[in-house]
């Protein structure tokens, strides 16, 4: 049977420490509690069922792009209030407009903390 290589993510998956059995810091990702509510039947499920019924990128076909869609994408963040579950908060990207999306908003969180600090 073929082997997965080493270097292929799987951040849904949470890494354990095997001395103490915790969960393993990962540099650059903060997965936190969110790995739960990734790694539960009920999210599979929505997000294949979306992905069967919104196969291309949201972002590429609307710039007349043809382009798979890989990620479920919540437009709301959660950790912003927006719900997990409802359709309407879902959105199909491919990963490239996802990880753009997902950087942007993470600078706009960052620049957030930054002012209101002063």
């Amino acid at each position: 049977m073929p082997k997965r290589p080493d270097d292929v993510q799987r951040p849904w998956i949470v890494k354990r420490d095997s001395k103490n059995n915790q969960p393993k810091k990962t540099a650059g990702k903060d997965w936190g509690d969110m790995s739960s509510f990734y790694n539960s039947s009920r999210w599979r499920a929505i997000r294949n069922y979306f992905l069967k019924r919104n196969p291309l990128c949201v972002y590429c076909k609307n710039k007349d792009i043809i382009k798979p869609a890989e990620v479920i994408d919540h437009r709301v963040p959660i950790k912003q209030g927006g719900e997990m579950y409802n359709e309407l908060n879902l959105q199909a990207l491919c990963k490239r407009c996802h990880d753009k999306k997902s950087r942007s908003e993470q600078t706009t969180i960052i620049y957030n903390r930054y002012t209101m600090r002063r």
